[in-house]
């Protein structure tokens, strides 16, 4: 019973030592694109880092053939699953894919700059990132948004007041 507990175990921990990288390239510029979603039949998704890799570690999709969606804002993906903008890849430890998307926005997707894990999918490929600190650079975890509110300033006297744009930022 013990062997059979080991041989189950390794499987899953290669699959996580190796894991299976996918690179999304902007099909006019040969550049990785972020924030490309990866959704699986089961709806779980991926998201393409700042160099456009997603790495796949998931034990249950090792050694599957996985339908992979393919959508983002602004690019296109051409192939074709089952009706759906889509692919089916061979997920295995060590693997590699290569998919293009057609940008359909006039500007360029380049990277994010701030947030945990930037390059955090480049990172457990193996492969090097372009800033020292891939992971989290600029030390903020999270930023939403920037949202622009009317903020009024009490004024010294009743007569006068005075109107302030700030911004409330939420981290989330």
């Amino acid at each position: 019973m013990r062997c059979g507990v080991l041989l189950f175990l390794v499987p899953m921990g290669l699959a996580a030592d190796r894991p299976f990288v996918i690179r999304v390239l902007d099909s006019q510029t040969g550049r990785g694109v972020p924030l490309v979603e990866l959704r699986a039949f089961n709806q779980r998704a991926w998201y393409s880092d700042s160099n456009g890799i997603v790495a796949i570690s998931d034990a249950w999709a090792m050694g599957r053939d996985l339908l992979l969606q393919v959508r983002s804002h602004g690019y296109r993906f051409e192939g074709k699953a089952l009706g759906q903008p889509g692919t089916i890849v061979a997920v295995k430890p060590g693997g590699r894919a290569e998919f293009r998307v057609v940008r359909e926005n006039i500007a360029e997707r380049l990277y994010r700059i701030s947030g945990a894990g930037i390059y955090a999918d480049t990172l457990a490929a193996g492969l090097s990132a372009p800033i020292q600190r891939p992971l989290l650079n600029g030390k903020v975890i999270g930023q939403d948004t920037a949202i622009a509110i009317l903020y009024i300033q009490p004024a010294p006297c009743a007569l006068e007041q005075s109107f302030v744009i700030g911004f409330d930022v939420r981290v989330g």
